[in-house]
């Protein structure tokens, strides 16, 4: 039996499965050897759920509106097979694309989208909201949105430009922060696991508060404004941006203010879909990243830029793997 379908015979004979299920989620979104994946995935799939016709014409009309034509037979037929393991295994639920579509007694047709690592989808919502999803990110939402109000759960990062519909607040969920608005352009950065989240506005008016708490706690964010919340204590901080900056990794860009070693190789690994191996010794428990960095640059030439900015730095790249030394 191969690595992978070892992985996955592992997790879905686990009975507490949502204990594991971050490492499970990151381990399937880096990548690494796709082809034994998907074909274990796709072994999973004919050994314990029938095809289902409805469900491949939810599929259909789901990627209709997601993937553009030259690129979709290629994608669907990735997203087939771990779709099909997720209707087969709950709980696999951020694999690469999900759709519910009993809704009689599963409650509303849902979708889930996930951008692998190394890549940036853009996603048109139900009421014709824009979303943009940078790599490893994970979005659900309605296939209608009710009535009452629009609302959507997010684990990554994504830049959102919302209808405005005064009846109807849109509403992000998200591992540590709530934000709501009624129509604007805002960025959320909160990935499970990431020791911070963060909300920037650059065009309307948000709420935002820590996830599970009162609507009374909300900080209220006009455009210019970002709130960095402390994941694990629950501090929060407020600055000034420049709006222009809101989202500009969607262009390729990545940036760093004061950010701790942590946060540039998590960043890095989504971003070039690698692994980075990083020792927790005094070379870099106080090192802090300032710097910005264009889509034209390659890892190795931004590595090159952190050595100079880690004194005695020095990184070793082996395929897919990066060890910092």
């Amino acid at each position: 039996m191969n690595i992978p379908r070892r992985i996955i015979t592992l997790y879905t004979s686990l009975k507490n499965k949502e204990a594991f299920y971050p490492l499970f989620r990151y381990w399937l979104l880096k990548g690494e050897n796709r082809a034994e994946t998907e074909d274990a995935l796709e072994k999973l799939w004919k050994d314990t759920v029938p095809v289902s016709a409805h469900t491949g014409r939810a599929w259909k009309k789901v990627s209709s509106s997601i993937f553009p034509e030259e690129n979709r037979k290629v994608r669907i037929r990735r997203i087939v097979w771990t779709a099909a393991a997720c209707l087969a295994l709950p709980l696999l639920s951020a694999l690469v694309f999900k759709f519910v579509s009993d809704s009689r007694q599963r409650g509303p047709i849902l979708a889930e989208i996930t951008v692998p690592f190394g890549q940036i989808s853009t996603v048109m919502l139900p009421d014709s909201s824009s979303v943009t999803l940078n790599s490893g990110s994970v979005i659900v939402f309605p296939e209608e949105f009710p009535d009452s109000v629009r609302e959507v759960s997010l684990d990554g990062e994504a830049i959102f430009n919302v209808r405005k519909d005064a009846h109807r607040p849109f509403i992000v969920k998200s591992p540590s922060v709530q934000t709501t608005v009624l129509g604007t352009v805002f960025n959320v950065k909160s990935y499970s696991g990431d020791d911070c989240s963060s909300v920037s506005v650059a065009e309307g008016r948000v709420a935002v508060r820590r996830a599970g708490f009162p609507e009374s706690d909300a900080a209220i964010l006009e455009v210019s404004d970002m709130i960095v919340i402390d994941s694990r204590t629950g501090e929060s901080a407020l600055a000034s941006i420049d709006p222009e900056n809101v989202g500009v990794w969607k262009n390729g860009i990545l940036e760093f203010k004061g950010a701790g070693i942590k946060e540039v190789i998590r960043t890095l690994e989504r971003t070039f879909s690698v692994s980075i191996d990083c020792p927790e010794n005094e070379k870099f428990a106080d090192a802090r990243i300032t710097a910005k960095f264009s889509k034209s640059q390659t890892l190795t030439e931004i590595l090159d830029i952190l050595k100079k900015l880690i004194p005695e730095m020095e990184y070793r790249v082996d395929g897919s793997k990066v060890y910092l030394y």
